[in-house]
């Protein structure tokens, strides 16, 4: 109940200081169903952005003195680090289920070649066929994940443990690390097929790239969590 009472206040305050952001977001999904393979930017832009919505967030609570009004109350520390943790996971499933709709949306203009398209993997000792268009689905979907985990795992421990302003020089390094992991990951697909197109690649790179995400968002709680009890507000 209580960290459902945290949330309530995150989403107010998203709905009404941050309009602009959701129209883009809205906005780029939107021209997502127009997209090509090349232009899955339109997925992963609106993922960065709702990644960065729990830092945003937690900048105006501190601004506006709310953890030091919370902590006088029944919330604790945990508890607030943990809701927007939680906060991160809901915008990252938010942004998922829109982008899986966008790309099965999309899958209904595609040329009949590309319907007809599959990718064949073997469980089990048995090729099954999997249509191309649903492994580049699953592939952006998978990627949205792991880019909108991101940004708060790699900066909410140091805004916890140093406080909004000082935290914020962390922006530049999730921002180049993000860059970075987006390009490395483009270079894996195309070195895997042999220079040939990326939707040929095997998926287990895109799971293994929101798997690595996940774990690492788990650290990154455990680490606040640790850094906030040293911590005088």
């Amino acid at each position: 109940m209580k960290i459902r009472g945290l949330l309530k206040k995150d989403f107010l305050v998203l709905f009404r200081a941050y309009k602009l952001y959701l129209l883009i977001i809205i906005m780029l999904m939107a021209s997502s169903l127009f997209m090509t393979s090349a232009q899955s930017w339109q997925l992963i832009f609106p993922a960065l952005i709702c990644g960065m919505m729990p830092v945003t967030l937690y900048s105006l609570d501190e601004r506006d003195k709310w953890n030091t009004y919370a902590l006088t109350t029944t919330y604790t520390r945990r508890g607030i680090v943990s809701e927007k943790y939680l906060f991160g996971i809901i915008m990252m499933l938010a942004v998922t289920a829109v982008g899986a709709l966008a790309m099965s949306v999309r899958a209904f203009y595609e040329p009949l070649e590309v319907k007809l398209a599959v990718n064949v993997y073997t469980v089990f000792g048995r090729d099954i066929e999997v249509p191309l268009s649903a492994v580049k689905a699953v592939e952006t979907v998978l990627h949205c994940a792991a880019i909108s985990l991101l940004p708060a795992s790699l900066t909410m421990p140091f805004m916890f443990s140093l406080g909004a302003e000082k935290g914020r020089f962390a922006a530049p390094v999730v921002m180049g690390f993000t860059g970075t992991t987006l390009a490395m990951f483009e270079i894996s697909r195309v070195n895997l097929s042999g220079g040939m197109p990326a939707e040929t690649v095997d998926i287990k790179l895109a799971l293994g790239l929101a798997a690595a995400a996940v774990a690492l968002y788990a650290v990154s709680w455990l680490a606040s969590v640790l850094l906030v009890a040293r911590r005088d507000f």
